[in-house]
């Protein structure tokens, strides 16, 4: 398949199964009041009674309040930074529960549409409660070690390059030269982070593919995908770029109508007359971000799917066949003339 087919595969396969993104939304709801709830639970709390209500930034120098800061708070930091770890995991674990049981989804909906390039909408319909938790269930683990150990990679390539920055600045004595150069380092570290983090999420959203249909590990089903990539790669590279665009697009459209409900929302007097404008961008920004991720997956889903089917119609090319003019090793028992039945031997040729 070309990769617009694979596109509009994975178009129908996500409007096919569209309660995923009633899912999806819930859980992201769940992800945000959890995220909340830690905050004013945990964290606010704990910062009034270390007495960080009572900083004043303008009366304040910035580099004696955090050696203040970490000198006298120092186990409530750490006890802080621990929540906010903890948190970030329950997070992540949220999120591969539904991106597991997603995935789950769209696979059988590939299975059931069959291997012809421009099935019908309707033959990907696969969406079942029992089944998609199913999946969830059976692959959470495996997904959420996907995103830990896929980032932490990342980060790692990533924050080698950025401790220069700093040296480079220390041992010109911060000259001038020294800070022009740090800063276009920096430039240079920022640009190449952002396509580190788009070669990033689409590695990992195959890997999760891949782990899903293959039934393999996280860091097996993180090798596979990027030799997947490099086997594949311009394919692979024209799916993740044409998602992208469609994804900026859709979000400049929806940031440009937020902005424009936003600017009457100011306005006195009729501002309560903008309120359900910023409710429905609102909820159109949430439903276009859960419908472009369960498609980026679905996209995935059907790269795999295509390989798998291949990969079958070869092994049935390969296994041997029945060739014309062989006899049967035994043949049913016949009458012979004269004698008693008995069973015909007769050797292959």
């Amino acid at each position: 398949m070309t990769p617009i087919d694979i596109i509009k595969r994975a178009f129908n396969n996500t409007v096919a199964n569209w309660p995923l993104l009633l899912v999806r939304i819930a859980l992201s709801v769940v992800i945000l009041i959890i995220a909340v709830g830690a905050a004013v639970a945990v964290i606010i709390p704990l910062a009034i009674s270390a007495g960080l209500s009572r900083f004043d930034p303008r009366n304040a120098d910035a580099s004696s309040v955090l050696t203040t800061l970490v000198a006298e708070h120092w186990l409530l930091l750490l006890y802080i930074v621990a929540v906010a770890g903890v948190v970030l995991a329950l997070l992540c674990l949220v999120y591969s529960f539904a991106q597991s049981g997603s995935a789950r989804i769209y696979l059988d909906a590939e299975a059931a549409a069959g291997a012809a390039v421009a099935p019908a909408r309707e033959s990907f319909t696969a969406f079942d409660p029992e089944r998609w938790f199913r999946g969830a269930t059976g692959g959470t683990w495996r997904v959420f070690w996907i995103y830990n150990i896929g980032w932490t990679v990342a980060l790692a390539i990533i924050l080698v390059p950025l401790l220069f920055v700093p040296a480079i600045i220390y041992l010109g004595g911060g000259s001038g030269v020294a800070i022009v150069a740090g800063c276009g380092l920096l430039l240079v570290i920022g640009a190449a982070f952002l396509v580190l983090s788009l070669m990033t999420d689409a590695v990992i959203w195959k890997a999760i593919a891949i782990a899903v249909g293959r039934d393999l590990g996280a860091v097996a089903s993180l090798r596979a995908a990027i030799a997947d990539f490099r086997a594949d790669f311009s394919r692979n590279f024209t799916v993740v770029f044409i998602m992208i665009v469609l994804h900026l697009g859709g979000a400049g459209v929806l940031s440009i109508m937020s902005v424009a409900g936003s600017i009457g929302h100011r306005m006195p007097g009729i501002s309560l007359l903008f309120v359900p404008t910023q409710i429905v961008s609102s909820l159109l920004q949430a439903g276009f971000s859960a419908f472009m991720e369960s498609w980026v997956l679905a996209a995935f889903v059907a790269i795999d799917a295509e390989r798998s089917r291949s990969m079958e119609r070869a092994d049935l090319r390969n296994q041997p066949t029945a060739i014309s003019g062989i006899i049967p090793t035994k043949i049913p028992s016949c009458p012979i003339p004269g004698g008693t039945q008995e069973y015909l031997s007769v050797k292959n040729r």
